[in-house]
Order: structure tokens, then C-alpha cells, then sequence
């Protein structure tokens, strides 16, 4: 019989201690993973920035440029004051664009296009984004906008410039911000816009 009890007391001690080890947590840990971050150019990006046939927007080193008096003979260093240019077409945006937004990625995308400009110059620049029926956004120097892009769909940009006399310069920095994952894809924005080209 005391056998059985010392037996007993045994089993009961192995199954505690088992339970405790168990429930102990690691002091430390390394793990390893590969991961592949591929960086390409802005054509080939995630969210693909490719340029329209306009010579004043092109790719160079990968990235999209923006520059007016690219492929302009005769010396020209800059736009005529007092003076309004457009490049691309309101009417035929999907056609005749400065250039294209593309979402490459498997979920719909909210993107905010901003403009910081240098300095306080007098004349203007607009970022017009269309989709295939009609305007979404408008960014300029003092206004950012947002629209929604579902995965594998593309957004048309036309830029328009107004200078004044005595023009100072318009150059500064255009950004597209991710906010998030968008929650149509029909291209309507947050904002009130509804794409119908007002």
C-alpha cells in the first residue's frame, strides 16, 4: 500500500513540474525571415507614375520629371509671363494626359496629390486628376485634394499653369500620399467631388 502512495506522489510531483515549465515564457529569441523589398522605377512602382506623350514630363534615373522647357528648342528657359499653358486635354484626359497614376497594388488605395511650391509667387499651377468620367481632383500650391483608386485602375493628371507679369518661379515638389485603404473604388473622393468635371 505505501507503494502506491510514494508511487502516486511521484506522478503528482512530474505532472506539477511539467505544468510549470510549461507556462514559463522565453527570455530571449531570434528568428529570421527573408523579405524582398524590390525598389523599381516610378513606370514599374506599386503605384505606377508613368508620363503622357507631352516632352515636358518624362522619366529620368526612374522618377518622373516635370519640366517645362524640356524638349523645347531655340534656347527657351521658361514660360511667358502673363500667360496661361495646359499640358494634356480636360476633354480627352485617358488620351492626352501629362501623365498617369496606376494602382498596381491588390486593394483600392485613398491618395491625396499635393504641390509644396517655393516661395509665394503670384501666378498658379493646378493638378488635375480625372477618371474615365471626368475630374476627381484638383491640388495646387495651396490646396491638397484626395480620390480613391481601386487596384489596377488609373487616374489621368493635366497640369495647368497661369503666370502673372513679373512671373517668379513655380517650381516645387508634387507628393502623393497613401491614406489608407480605399472603400469604393468608383472614384469618388472624401471630399465632395463626384467626377463629373466640376
Amino acid at each position: 500500500m505505501a507503494q502506491v502512495i510514494i508511487t502516486g506522489l511521484v506522478a503528482a510531483l512530474v505532472l506539477m513540474a511539467g505544468v510549470s515549465v510549461g507556462t514559463s515564457a522565453f527570455t530571449t529569441a531570434n528568428i529570421d525571415r527573408d523579405a524582398e523589398v524590390a525598389v523599381t522605377s516610378d513606370t514599374d512602382g506599386i503605384l505606377g507614375l508613368e508620363a503622357g506623350d507631352a516632352g515636358q514630363v518624362y522619366e529620368k534615373d526612374g522618377q518622373l520629371t516635370i519640366d517645362v522647357t524640356h524638349d523645347i528648342e531655340n534656347g527657351a528657359t521658361g514660360l511667358n509671363e502673363d500667360a496661361h499653358f495646359t499640358i494634356g486635354a480636360s476633354g480627352d484626359a485617358a488620351n492626352t494626359h501629362a501623365f498617369q497614376l496606376t494602382n498596381s497594388d491588390s486593394q483600392g488605395h485613398d491618395i491625396t496629390i499635393g504641390y509644396d511650391i517655393d516661395g509665394s509667387p503670384s501666378g498658379t499651377i493646378e493638378f488635375a486628376v480625372y477618371d474615365e468620367n471626368g475630374k476627381v481632383a484638383t491640388a495646387t500650391a495651396d490646396n491638397s485634394d484626395s480620390f480613391t483608386v481601386a487596384s489596377g485602375e488609373t487616374r489621368y493628371v493635366i497640369i495647368n499653369i497661369t503666370t502673372d507679369a513679373n512671373q517668379d518661379d513655380l517650381s516645387g515638389t508634387l507628393t502623393f500620399d497613401v491614406n489608407g485603404s480605399g472603400n469604393n473604388g468608383n472614384g469618388n473622393n472624401g471630399n465632395g467631388n463626384n467626377g463629373n468635371g466640376n
